[in-house]
């Protein structure tokens, strides 16, 4: 049986250990969720930079990009060209084609950025170089996930899901065991205290009694009566 002072040892031990694991699980899907999102920005790169590349064999887009590559005293002009062609239905196609091939259907917003922005809103955008289409190196397509967190959340629901529910069983079972092992130290420790009383309320009137014993053996010398207090004494 578990000795009543190895207890709180226990107690503790295992709400350290409680708190390691879960420390451990938050750790495992944290690095879940990093190698899901960039399993997802690897095949979002790939699949932008082939719907690139396809258009890069159009002649009439090639065409535009080459003409505005001549004169760069017209680049604004030539961004909204390029964000129409990007903007084209030809072009969403070969987008979509290409994410779909990679298994990615998400709503996502697309258009034509210089490399010195970093995005809008604090959102990280996925670039390509637009050089297999025009010689200028300054301007870049780019593509938004608005719902690209939901999207990984929902890759993670089933991990999510089993780690609270397995982390909230075993947390549980723990506290049911540690409130188990309380009360059943302080039911062995009331045991005790009853026992220890119950032995010094005996032991005080024997004691009495012994002493009164030997008092009175001292002066009795008739045999009788030394029998009888052999018998009171054992």
């Amino acid at each position: 049986m578990i000795g009543v002072k190895k207890v709180p040892v226990i107690i503790i031990a295992s709400t350290v250990a409680i708190i390691a694991l879960i420390i451990f699980q938050v750790n495992w899907l944290i690095q879940s969720k990093n190698l899901i999102e960039e399993q997802f920005n690897q095949k979002v790169s790939m699949a932008l930079c082939s719907a690139v590349e396809s258009m890069s064999k159009d002649e009439s887009t090639c065409k535009v990009f080459n003409k505005c590559s001549k004169h760069p005293g017209k680049s604004n002009c030539c961004t909204k060209d390029f964000e129409a062609i990007a903007k084209s239905a030809e072009f969403k196609s070969k987008l979509d084609t290409s994410l779909k091939f990679y298994n990615i259907d998400l709503d996502y917003e697309i258009g034509i950025e210089k490399r010195s922005r970093n995005g809008k809103e604090g959102i990280k955008p996925y670039k390509c170089s637009l050089q297999p289409i025009t010689k200028k190196d300054d301007l870049e397509l780019t593509v938004y996930f608005p719902g690209k967190m939901k999207h990984i959340l929902g890759k993670m629901s089933f991990m999510l899901v089993s780690s609270v529910v397995i982390l909230l069983f075993i947390t549980i079972a723990f506290f049911m065991i540690n409130l188990t092992l309380w009360k059943l130290k302080r039911i062995l420790q009331i045991n005790t205290d009853f026992f220890n009383n119950l032995a010094h309320e005996f032991r005080t009137p024997l004691t009495n009694i012994s002493l009164a014993l030997n008092m009175i053996s001292k002066r009795q010398e008739e045999k009788v009566s030394v029998n009888y207090l052999n018998v009171i004494k054992t």
